[in-house]
């Protein structure tokens, strides 16, 4: 689960934790949101920025390959262009 994955990584999710009342979309703030914003767009993930928060929103078509992607791809920048 993307969510799961970012909190991991330490980023502070908004939204509900319970899986009952819990969202597929998923915001998380980060540090320096727009350098995470442009390197995650560049390797072709799609997301938005909003309120300097980022949202993420898979769907019942993204593979698990296609969210540990994003999971690794969140996790470069954030060892290497943030730091």
């Amino acid at each position: 689960m993307i969510a799961d994955g970012l909190e991991a990584m330490g980023l502070r999710r908004f939204g509900s934790a319970d899986p009952d009342h819990a969202s597929g979309i998923v915001t998380v703030e980060v540090p320096e949101p727009e350098a995470l914003h442009a390197h995650l767009q560049s390797q072709n993930i799609h997301l938005s920025l909003r309120d300097r928060k980022l949202r993420f929103a898979p769907h019942a078509y993204n593979t698990e390959e296609e969210i540990g992607a994003v999971l690794e791809a969140c996790r470069d920048c954030l060892s290497e262009v943030i730091t």
